[in-house]
């Protein structure tokens, strides 16, 4: 074993902090990189993100890591992936140490297996409300929802439990702590979020508010029921052009099976105006409920109403005391002096 040189360049057996034994590597993308680790002392499994060079160097991805950090650690709730810390490396990298998942995320899911039962679309959607009732209580939009960013896995009773991740471009819609960092990321990216689950404000680069992650909602329900995104086309261009002014195949005309109430709500969610649009998560929940309703989703419904109605105070609590280091700050190695403070969700 050895320790780790740069971060980016982390390999199996590498030691990171001290603390963290690299495992394997488990995820890229054009931002960053997610390794599977075994934390030294405890013995258990977790997940370390890291920026790739080039955005390391990079003030505004530096910026979007720091609000995944600050967003995770704020919420609470079981369905999203749980924030154990943050901190700088010796070379100056940022990292993410995340509760390891497993399982595989909703994209995966639907290549492997295409088109998804209606009793699982209706199971996958209402736990992840759960996590945007949450978000959008205390004020935050995520922005990028997808099914890429809906894991499922399984909790500690063995039933299926979806996790939303990467709150890394979510925005506070009611103004904040924050502002400054949704104005380096939004000027820096311009248009926020993956081009076909986009809402037509976001395209038209109009303000977002929580229908915006509605529109989201009703986009991934109709790529569950029949493995196709409505909007993907085969240019940015065109996927604008269809998010801002073509409807998508009705649902039925598709697959059969699909229940009308099934069919309203998705028509309701990707109405193109705002105003017309499903009003929020509790709203789009409680219709969905309606889809294939039981006992256990009727206890859900009611914890998604109670999320949505909690107050902001405990979120208020933490601001600018426990933040981590903004980047571009002068931080001590991480390794050497134990000086990055940390962020703990609960």
């Amino acid at each position: 074993m050895k320790a780790a040189g740069r971060i980016c360049d982390v390999q199996a057996g590498d030691i990171i902090d001290g603390r963290f034994r690299v495992e394997r590597r488990i995820g890229a993308g054009g931002m960053g990189t997610v390794v599977c680790a075994t934390h030294l002392q405890l013995g258990e499994p977790v997940a370390i993100k890291f920026l790739n060079p080039e955005a390391a160097e990079d003030d505004d991805s530096r910026c979007r890591f720091l609000r995944e950090a600050r967003t995770s650690a704020r919420l609470r709730n079981e369905h999203v992936a749980r924030l154990m810390d943050y901190g700088v490396c010796e070379d100056g990298s940022p990292i993410l140490v995340m509760e390891f998942l497993a399982g595989e995320d909703l994209g995966q899911a639907l290549h492997r297996r295409g088109p998804l039962p209606v009793d699982e679309v209706v199971e996958y959607l209402l736990q992840a409300c759960e996590a945007l009732a949450e978000a959008h209580a205390r004020g935050l939009v995520h922005r990028d929802l997808k099914p890429s960013n809906l894991f499922l896995t399984r909790g500690a009773d063995g039933d299926p439990l979806v996790k939303v991740l990467d709150f890394g471009i979510s925005k506070s819609y009611t103004g904040g702590a924050d502002d400054s960092l949704n104005a380096k990321i939004t000027g820096s990216y311009g248009l926020v979020g993956s081009p076909a689950y986009m809402s037509p404000e976001q395209v038209s680069g109009h303000d977002v508010c929580p229908k915006t992650d509605i529109w989201a909602l009703g986009v991934v329900m109709y790529e569950c029921l029949i493995a196709e995104c409505p909007f993907e086309r085969k240019s940015m261009a065109e996927v604008f052009v269809a998010v801002l002014k073509n409807d998508p195949p009705p649902l039925q005309s598709k697959r059969g099976d699909v229940p009308e109430s099934m069919e309203k709500l998705c028509g309701w969610c990707l109405h193109k105006a705002t105003e017309g649009r499903c009003p929020s998560v509790v709203s789009f929940a409680e219709e969905l409920f309606q889809v294939a309703p039981t006992d256990a989703r009727r206890v859900m419904v009611r914890r998604i109403r109670r999320l949505a109605q909690a107050a902001h105070t405990d979120s208020d609590r933490t601001e600018g005391s426990e933040s981590p280091p903004i980047a571009g700050t002068s931080v001590t190695a991480w390794k050497r002096t134990r000086a990055v403070r940390r962020l703990r969700p609960g």
